[in-house]
C-alpha cells in the first residue's frame, strides 16, 4: 500500500513538471514572438525617420540657398539593402586632382582625399530622413538599383558648394544598418531554426512561412509569422490545420504581395506622400 502510494506521488509530481515545462515553454514563444513584433516595428520606423527619399538636384539647390543643408555625402551606389531599404554607399575614398596644397616634407601636394560618384545624399533641417538625387534616374521607381561610379559636373559643383558652405560632410565609415542590425539578425535566426527544427506550423507550412519571409515586402513576413504562430497559435497543443497553405502559395503570394506594396507606395509619392525609397 505504502508503495503504492509512492509511486502516485511520484507520478502527479512528473506530471506536474511536465505541465510547468509546457508552460514556461509556451511564455517564452509568446514572449519571443512578441520581440520579434516590436523589432521589426522599431526598424520600420527607424526606415521612416532615417530612410532615402528620392529627390532632385533642384531641391538641393533650393536648400542651399535656404542654408537648410545639416549634412551631406556623395555615393556611388544605390541599391536596395538590410530591411529591404535603399541604401547609397560610398565604396571608398580616393584620390583626385585638387588645389596645391604643402605637404609634411615642405613640398607640393597636388592630390586631395575626396569622394567620387553621381549620387548625392543630404539631409535638411526640416525634412524627414535623408534625401537623395543622381541625374537621369527616377529614384522613385519601385527596386530601382543604380551604380555611379563616376562623377559628373553638376555633382562636381554641388560638392564644392557644400565644402565652401562648411556643411558637415557624413564620415566615410558610417553604416547604413544601425544599431538594431546585429538584434534583427539574431532574432531571424531564431526564427528559422525554430522553422526547421521545432514544431510545424499551424496556418502554413514551413515552406509557406519561408518564402513569406524572405520575399515579402518590408519585414511584414516576419510580423505575421510572429503574431500567427508564435503568439497566436504557436501553442505546443494547437495542433496544425488538416489544410495547410502551401509554398507555392507563399512563394506567389509575397511576390504579388512585394508588387502591390511597391505600385501602392509609388502612387503615394506621386500624390505628396514623402515615403522612404
Amino acid at each position: 500500500m505504502t508503495a503504492g502510494v509512492g509511486e502516485g506521488v511520484a507520478v502527479a509530481g512528473t506530471a506536474t513538471a511536465g505541465r510547468d515545462g509546457r508552460w514556461w515553454h509556451e511564455r517564452f514563444i509568446v514572449a519571443f514572438g512578441g520581440a520579434v513584433v516590436v523589432l521589426a516595428t522599431l526598424i520600420m520606423a527607424g526606415s521612416w525617420t532615417d530612410g532615402l527619399r528620392g529627390s532632385s538636384f533642384d531641391e538641393l539647390r533650393q536648400d542651399l540657398r535656404n542654408g537648410a543643408v545639416q549634412e551631406w555625402y556623395v555615393a556611388d551606389q544605390l541599391e536596395r539593402g538590410t530591411f529591404d531599404r535603399m541604401v547609397a554607399h560610398q565604396t571608398g575614398i580616393v584620390e583626385a586632382p585638387g588645389e596645391p596644397t604643402p605637404d609634411a616634407a615642405g613640398g607640393v601636394d597636388m592630390t586631395v582625399d575626396t569622394q567620387q560618384g553621381g549620387i548625392i545624399v543630404w539631409r535638411a533641417y526640416g525634412a524627414q530622413g535623408w534625401r537623395v538625387a543622381t541625374s537621369d534616374v527616377d529614384l522613385d521607381s519601385f527596386g530601382s538599383s543604380i551604380s555611379r561610379s563616376g562623377g559628373s559636373p553638376e555633382v562636381a559643383e554641388f560638392v564644392k558648394e557644400l565644402r565652401e558652405a562648411d556643411v558637415p560632410m557624413r564620415p566615410f565609415s558610417v553604416g547604413d544598418g544601425g544599431p538594431l542590425t546585429f538584434p534583427a539578425m539574431l532574432a531571424a535566426a531564431g526564427i528559422f531554426a525554430g522553422l526547421i527544427f521545432g514544431a510545424a506550423p499551424r496556418l502554413g507550412t514551413r515552406w509557406f512561412w519561408f518564402w513569406v519571409m524572405v520575399n515579402g515586402p518590408l519585414m511584414l513576413g516576419f510580423i505575421a509569422y510572429a503574431v500567427v504562430e508564435l503568439i497566436g497559435f504557436g501553442r505546443p497543443t494547437d495542433r496544425p490545420l488538416d489544410k495547410r497553405l502551401s509554398g507555392i502559395v507563399g512563394f506567389v503570394g509575397a511576390i504579388a504581395l512585394s508588387v502591390a506594396f511597391g505600385i501602392g507606395a509609388n502612387a503615394l509619392r506621386s500624390w505628396g506622400v514623402p515615403l522612404p525609397l
